[in-house]
Protein backbone atom coordinates (compact mmCIF):
# COMPACT_ATOMS: atom_id res chain seq x y z
CA UNK A 1 0.00 0.00 0.00
CA UNK A 2 3.33 2.42 0.63
CA UNK A 3 4.32 1.54 -2.79
CA UNK A 4 0.91 1.97 -4.39
CA UNK A 5 0.70 5.89 -2.49
CA UNK A 6 4.20 6.21 -3.55
CA UNK A 7 3.59 5.80 -7.63
CA UNK A 8 0.50 7.79 -7.05
CA UNK A 9 2.24 10.76 -5.78
CA UNK A 10 4.64 10.14 -8.78
CA UNK A 11 1.91 10.01 -10.87
CA UNK A 12 0.45 13.32 -9.54
CA UNK A 13 3.92 15.02 -9.83
CA UNK A 14 4.23 13.98 -13.80
CA UNK A 15 0.73 15.14 -14.39
CA UNK A 16 0.88 17.89 -12.99
CA UNK A 17 4.64 19.19 -14.57
CA UNK A 18 2.56 18.03 -18.30
CA UNK A 19 -0.05 19.37 -17.60
CA UNK A 20 1.54 23.02 -16.57
CA UNK A 21 3.48 22.75 -19.63
CA UNK A 22 0.79 21.89 -22.02
CA UNK A 23 -0.97 24.93 -20.61
CA UNK A 24 1.76 27.17 -21.14
CA UNK A 25 2.22 26.56 -25.00
CA UNK A 26 -1.24 26.49 -25.21
CA UNK A 27 -1.38 30.16 -24.13
CA UNK A 28 1.63 30.77 -25.94
CA UNK A 29 -0.19 29.65 -28.94
CA UNK A 30 -3.29 31.58 -27.98
CA UNK A 31 -1.23 34.83 -27.69
CA UNK A 32 0.61 34.31 -30.84
CA UNK A 33 -2.80 33.87 -32.81
CA UNK A 34 -4.75 36.66 -30.94
CA UNK A 35 -1.66 38.98 -31.64
CA UNK A 36 -1.62 38.00 -35.55
CA UNK A 37 -4.93 37.99 -36.11
CA UNK A 38 -4.82 41.78 -34.34
CA UNK A 39 -2.12 42.59 -36.75
CA UNK A 40 -4.03 41.25 -39.73
CA UNK A 41 -7.18 42.98 -39.19
CA UNK A 42 -4.96 46.06 -39.00
CA UNK A 43 -3.50 45.90 -41.97
CA UNK A 44 -6.89 44.94 -43.63
CA UNK A 45 -8.53 47.99 -42.27
CA UNK A 46 -5.61 50.10 -43.79
CA UNK A 47 -6.26 48.31 -47.12
CA UNK A 48 -9.57 48.97 -47.38
CA UNK A 49 -9.18 52.27 -46.09
CA UNK A 50 -6.73 52.88 -48.87
CA UNK A 51 -8.73 51.63 -51.67
CA UNK A 52 -12.03 53.25 -50.35
CA UNK A 53 -9.84 56.52 -51.08
CA UNK A 54 -8.57 55.63 -54.36
CA UNK A 55 -11.79 54.86 -55.57
CA UNK A 56 -13.06 58.59 -54.09
CA UNK A 57 -9.93 60.29 -55.03
CA UNK A 58 -9.99 63.15 -57.91
CA UNK A 59 -6.68 64.46 -59.63
CA UNK A 60 -6.55 67.11 -62.02
CA UNK A 61 -6.70 66.06 -65.89
CA UNK A 62 -3.53 66.48 -67.56
CA UNK A 63 -3.52 68.16 -71.06
CA UNK A 64 -2.42 67.31 -73.95
CA UNK A 65 1.23 68.72 -74.62
CA UNK A 66 2.01 70.83 -77.50
CA UNK A 67 4.86 68.80 -78.88
CA UNK A 68 4.52 66.04 -80.68
CA UNK A 69 6.34 63.47 -78.90
CA UNK A 70 5.20 64.51 -75.52
CA UNK A 71 4.44 61.01 -73.49
CA UNK A 72 0.95 59.71 -73.32
CA UNK A 73 -0.63 61.71 -70.08
CA UNK A 74 -3.30 60.07 -67.77
CA UNK A 75 -6.58 61.93 -68.12
CA UNK A 76 -8.21 60.45 -64.95
CA UNK A 77 -7.32 60.17 -61.72
CA UNK A 78 -5.92 56.88 -60.23
CA UNK A 79 -8.67 55.10 -58.34
CA UNK A 80 -6.91 51.16 -57.69
CA UNK A 81 -7.40 48.13 -59.65
CA UNK A 82 -10.54 46.68 -58.10
CA UNK A 83 -9.23 42.86 -58.86
CA UNK A 84 -6.14 43.98 -56.91
CA UNK A 85 -7.90 45.21 -53.97
CA UNK A 86 -10.10 41.88 -54.00
CA UNK A 87 -7.26 39.77 -54.36
CA UNK A 88 -5.34 41.20 -51.51
CA UNK A 89 -8.00 41.96 -49.08
CA UNK A 90 -9.74 38.15 -49.59
CA UNK A 91 -5.92 36.41 -48.76
CA UNK A 92 -5.15 38.80 -45.52
CA UNK A 93 -9.31 38.18 -44.98
CA UNK A 94 -8.44 34.32 -45.01
CA UNK A 95 -5.20 34.65 -42.78
CA UNK A 96 -7.05 36.50 -39.99
CA UNK A 97 -9.80 33.58 -40.09
CA UNK A 98 -6.70 31.08 -39.97
CA UNK A 99 -5.82 32.79 -36.79
CA UNK A 100 -9.01 33.23 -35.01
CA UNK A 101 -9.79 29.36 -35.86
CA UNK A 102 -6.62 28.59 -34.08
CA UNK A 103 -6.99 30.99 -31.23
CA UNK A 104 -10.76 29.29 -30.69
CA UNK A 105 -9.57 25.87 -31.41
CA UNK A 106 -6.20 26.03 -29.05
CA UNK A 107 -8.69 27.23 -26.18
CA UNK A 108 -10.94 24.90 -26.49
CA UNK A 109 -8.46 22.13 -26.50
CA UNK A 110 -6.85 23.28 -23.55
CA UNK A 111 -10.18 23.63 -21.63
CA UNK A 112 -10.70 20.43 -22.36
CA UNK A 113 -7.48 18.79 -21.72
CA UNK A 114 -8.12 20.83 -18.18
CA UNK A 115 -11.21 19.20 -17.32
CA UNK A 116 -9.34 15.79 -18.01
CA UNK A 117 -6.55 16.62 -15.91
CA UNK A 118 -8.89 17.71 -12.86
CA UNK A 119 -10.79 14.44 -13.29
CA UNK A 120 -7.60 11.84 -13.27
CA UNK A 121 -6.66 14.72 -10.13
CA UNK A 122 -10.14 13.61 -8.57
CA UNK A 123 -9.31 10.33 -9.05
CA UNK A 124 -5.82 9.40 -7.69
CA UNK A 125 -6.63 11.70 -4.96
CA UNK A 126 -10.08 9.22 -3.99
CA UNK A 127 -7.39 6.37 -4.72
CA UNK A 128 -4.62 7.45 -2.36
CA UNK A 129 -7.38 8.25 0.43
CA UNK A 130 -8.25 5.07 -0.08
CA UNK A 131 -4.76 3.80 0.13
CA UNK A 132 -3.63 6.20 3.52
CA UNK A 133 -6.81 4.91 4.86
CA UNK A 134 -6.11 1.01 4.63
CA UNK A 135 -2.40 1.80 5.53
CA UNK A 136 -3.68 3.31 8.60
CA UNK A 137 -6.29 0.57 9.42
CA UNK A 138 -3.29 -2.07 8.88
CA UNK A 139 -0.55 -0.11 10.71
CA UNK A 140 -3.43 -0.05 14.12
CA UNK A 141 -3.68 -4.29 13.61
CA UNK A 142 -0.25 -4.26 13.16
CA UNK A 143 0.83 -2.38 16.37
CA UNK A 144 -2.24 -4.36 17.96
CA UNK A 145 -0.66 -7.91 16.98
CA UNK A 146 2.52 -6.94 18.42
CA UNK A 147 1.14 -5.66 22.02
CA UNK A 148 -0.42 -8.97 21.66
CA UNK A 149 3.00 -10.56 20.79
CA UNK A 150 4.83 -9.07 23.70
CA UNK A 151 1.95 -10.22 26.26
CA UNK A 152 2.32 -13.55 25.04
CA UNK A 153 5.82 -14.18 24.91
CA UNK A 154 5.88 -12.27 28.53
CA UNK A 155 3.22 -14.62 29.77
CA UNK A 156 5.74 -17.95 27.67
CA UNK A 157 8.63 -16.69 30.10
CA UNK A 158 6.54 -16.55 32.80
CA UNK A 159 5.29 -20.34 32.29
CA UNK A 160 8.47 -21.48 31.63
CA UNK A 161 10.05 -20.26 34.62
CA UNK A 162 7.25 -21.67 37.05
CA UNK A 163 7.96 -25.15 34.44
CA UNK A 164 11.60 -25.00 35.17
CA UNK A 165 10.84 -24.47 38.95
CA UNK A 166 8.41 -27.15 39.16
CA UNK A 167 10.50 -29.38 37.27
CA UNK A 168 13.65 -28.73 39.50
CA UNK A 169 11.76 -29.12 42.40
CA UNK A 170 10.18 -32.07 40.98
CA UNK A 171 13.75 -33.87 40.57
CA UNK A 172 14.31 -32.89 43.97
CA UNK A 173 11.42 -35.32 45.10
CA UNK A 174 11.70 -37.83 43.08
CA UNK A 175 14.06 -39.63 44.83
CA UNK A 176 11.73 -39.93 47.84
CA UNK A 177 8.63 -40.80 46.09
CA UNK A 178 10.12 -43.00 42.96
CA UNK A 179 13.01 -45.72 43.40
CA UNK A 180 14.05 -45.94 40.13
CA UNK A 181 15.29 -50.03 39.37
CA UNK A 182 12.74 -51.22 42.55
CA UNK A 183 9.88 -53.05 42.06
CA UNK A 184 6.21 -52.38 43.90
CA UNK A 185 6.42 -54.74 46.47
CA UNK A 186 9.85 -54.51 47.19
CA UNK A 187 8.86 -50.83 47.64
CA UNK A 188 5.87 -51.66 49.92
CA UNK A 189 7.86 -54.43 52.39
CA UNK A 190 10.57 -51.03 53.07
CA UNK A 191 7.71 -48.58 53.53
CA UNK A 192 6.32 -51.16 56.18
CA UNK A 193 9.43 -52.30 57.75
CA UNK A 194 10.33 -48.28 58.18
CA UNK A 195 6.56 -47.80 60.15
CA UNK A 196 7.41 -50.98 62.37
CA UNK A 197 10.48 -49.50 63.16
CA UNK A 198 8.94 -45.83 63.94
CA UNK A 199 6.67 -48.04 65.93
CA UNK A 200 9.21 -49.80 68.29
CA UNK A 201 11.39 -46.40 68.52
CA UNK A 202 8.13 -45.21 70.03
CA UNK A 203 7.35 -47.84 71.96
CA UNK A 204 10.93 -47.43 73.76
CA UNK A 205 10.26 -44.09 74.06
CA UNK A 206 6.97 -43.97 75.99
CA UNK A 207 7.25 -47.24 77.21
CA UNK A 208 3.99 -48.09 76.26
CA UNK A 209 2.62 -51.15 74.46
CA UNK A 210 2.34 -50.07 71.21
CA UNK A 211 0.95 -52.97 69.09
CA UNK A 212 3.33 -53.46 66.18
CA UNK A 213 2.15 -53.57 62.31
CA UNK A 214 2.17 -57.04 61.92
CA UNK A 215 -0.18 -57.75 65.21
CA UNK A 216 -1.94 -54.74 63.79
CA UNK A 217 -2.82 -56.52 60.61
CA UNK A 218 -3.69 -59.83 62.48
CA UNK A 219 -6.12 -57.76 64.45
CA UNK A 220 -7.55 -56.63 61.44
CA UNK A 221 -7.88 -59.98 59.50
CA UNK A 222 -9.49 -61.68 62.82
CA UNK A 223 -11.30 -59.83 64.92
CA UNK A 224 -11.24 -60.01 68.73
CA UNK A 225 -14.41 -60.66 70.67
CA UNK A 226 -16.03 -57.74 71.97
CA UNK A 227 -15.58 -57.54 76.08
CA UNK A 228 -18.76 -58.13 77.82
Amino acid sequence: MSDEVASIDTAIAKATTERQAESKQNAATIQDAKESRNVVAQALALLREYYAKAQDATAFAQQAAPIQDAPVVFEAPFQGHQNEATGVTGMLEVIESDFARLEATTDSEDQVAQQAHDKFMDDVKKNKAVALQAIEHHESNRKLAEQALASTQRSLQSVQSELSAANTYYEKLKPDCVDAGVEFDERVRRREEELESLRDAYKIISGEDVPSLREMKAEQIVPQAPHI
